[in-house]
């Protein structure tokens, strides 16, 4: 069983949509056990901030979270819903605070001037979002992730929770303190990008214009 968010559902009757993993503690089967074709694995590598489809009717809709199996083709299957989400996209003015047990998708084309504030929830932005205050979170069990964005402000992740930051624009610093997995990769980051005391620590594939201090990460 994996957990993760649904980030894409299309209207119009369609069951095909995209989740976003949020968890990979538990190992992923199909109703059959282990998906296969052949003598090949057909689940696809589970890591966190990775995206995998499905094609089944659900009632979960984008933001909420779900857990799942995968079947023998490596979709998404047996969908169930764990927690309802909460959407946000379009101008956004107001300050965000992601309680513990919330999940928060911030979907496309989002402005903030307000900051975004985590305290021990999920917080997924997607989409060309663009935030021009600052990401912050200092609670343990936090999940914060950032994907093709551009974020004006600082992303600050201190504590036993997750960051990761993909394909994204960070005009400000990006500050990790004892994450349990802190991954930036793929990233133009324009201030200073510090990681420190992460259990698994990834840095790669970015440019940076400032100081880099992420001693234990892996390229």
């Amino acid at each position: 069983m994996a957990r993760g968010i649904i980030v894409a559902k299309p209207a119009g009757g369609t069951t095909a949509g995209r989740i976003l993993i949020t968890d990979t503690s538990s190992s992923a089967t199909s109703s059959t056990g282990t998906a296969t074709s052949g003598t090949t694995s057909a689940t696809p590598a589970l890591t966190l901030g990775s995206y995998v489809s499905f094609n089944e009717d659900t009632t979960a809709k984008v933001s909420d979270i779900v857990d799942f199996t995968f079947d023998a083709t490596g979709a998404a299957a047996k969908l169930t819903l764990v927690k309802s989400g909460t959407i946000v996209t379009g101008t956004y003015t107001d300050n965000i605070v992601v309680a513990a047990g919330q999940a928060v998708l911030i979907n496309g084309a989002a402005n903030f001037d307000g900051k975004i504030t985590v305290n021990g929830g999920i917080l997924i932005v997607i989409e060309n979002t663009h935030a021009e205050g600052k990401i912050e979170s200092a609670s343990p069990g936090s999940f914060v992730m950032i994907d093709g964005c551009t974020i004006e402000g600082k992303v600050e992740v201190t504590g036993t929770g997750t960051m990761i930051i993909q394909n994204t624009t960070v005009e400000g610093k990006i500050s990790s303190n004892g994450n349990i997995y802190a991954s930036v990769t793929g990233s133009t980051i324009k201030g200073k990008i510090e990681i420190l005391n992460a259990t698994s620590c990834f840095n790669s594939g970015n440019t940076i214009a400032g100081e880099s201090n992420t001693p234990n990460c892996k390229a």
